[in-house]
């Protein structure tokens, strides 16, 4: 595990989101810019090396070069970077904290892009339970020395402290001594409506596997319903949670390291799991990976085996 560091930066630029115009797409800036009108790459919302195949897609949004606006407002005043925040819980908890390590011991005003779209509980929940100031720019802005912290979490790296902001949340939001989920739970995705690329269950068999496990003393828990706080309670006090693959999951990154549960994620594609197991090597808790499920990426639908799901699940001791 590489651990992150802070390096200074003199005269970087960021511009602000702007605002959506009819017949135009809005721009959404994931990255500073030096005096030259140049990408500084590590300053993007997910790093990934340039020869990474994963590297084009992470940087789409953020063009290699842009004109330098002439009115540029000046902040000569020391600011930390601490990224650019995403209005979708698995990014955010992933990508958008992935900088907030170095905001929790420095004071200073940190710089983070793209707030004004944010809406959610858990957004509100997680800035709230932070003590550092927040800044957003409203207009092309040049910062003269600006600290920015490496992630710690990449596209196939993290670092040990990579939980540092979460676990500051838990500890407000959730008491250690907490005894509410002492039953064994599956996450159910059957009432989810997402506004991102999310997958559609089938439902028929994602019921059929539900009754199966609430036969075996399951219980069943749509966590987009629950409060955040009863969400991170969940991931720090049950002793068996089964599910299929999704951002639900990231909120492993608000439990403790004494928790040692049972997880088991039914998934499609080992390869897709490899942030789930970044995030499980810095963890105490004991994680299963379950393939068992099929997705048809036409019409984004998910098939699941229930049969072997089952199977795999008893054989893996969660239905003891």
């Amino acid at each position: 595990m590489v651990e992150p560091k802070v390096s200074l930066f003199h005269d970087l630029i960021a511009l602000p989101h702007s605002a959506k115009k009819p017949n135009e797409k809005r721009r959404r800036w994931t990255a500073l810019y030096d005096g030259q009108g140049r990408r500084v790459d590590e300053t993007n919302i997910v790093v990934a090396p340039r020869m990474h195949r994963k590297f084009a897609a992470e940087y789409r949004k953020a063009p290699e070069r842009i004109d330098v606006p002439e009115d540029l407002e000046v902040v000569e005043d020391d600011v930390l970077y601490i990224g650019v925040s995403r209005d979708h819980y698995g990014h955010f908890v992933l990508d958008s904290m992935s900088r907030m390590w170095a905001a929790l011991d420095r004071d200073l005003p940190c710089i983070f892009l793209g707030t004004g779209k944010m809406a959610g509980e858990y957004y509100r929940e997680i800035m709230g339970s932070m003590s550092f100031p927040v800044l957003t720019p409203d207009r092309p802005t040049l910062y003269r020395r600006i600290w920015v912290p490496s992630p710690s979490l990449t596209v196939d790296e993290i670092s040990r402290n990579a939980d540092a902001a979460h676990l500051v949340v838990t500890e407000r939001l959730h008491p250690a001594n907490g005894g509410r989920w002492e039953q064994p739970v599956f996450l159910s995705r059957r009432r989810l409506v997402s506004r991102a690329r999310s997958l559609i269950t089938n439902q028929v068999q994602e019921e059929k596997l539900e009754a199966a496990l609430e036969m075996a003393g399951y219980r069943i828990v749509h966590p987009q319903e629950l409060s955040f706080a009863d969400q991170i309670a969940l991931f720090n006090e049950c002793p068996n949670i089964v599910g299929l693959i999704g951002s639900a999951f990231h909120t492993t990154l608000f439990s403790r390291r004494s928790w040692t549960a049972k997880l088991a994620l039914l998934t499609f594609n080992h390869r897709k799991n490899s942030r789930y197991r970044l995030v499980d090597s810095i963890k105490g808790y004991s994680p299963r990976y379950i393939k068992c499920t099929d997705v048809n990426l036409s019409d984004k639908t998910m098939s699941i085996d229930v049969g072997k799901a089952i199977r795999r699940l008893d054989e893996c001791g969660f239905l003891d």
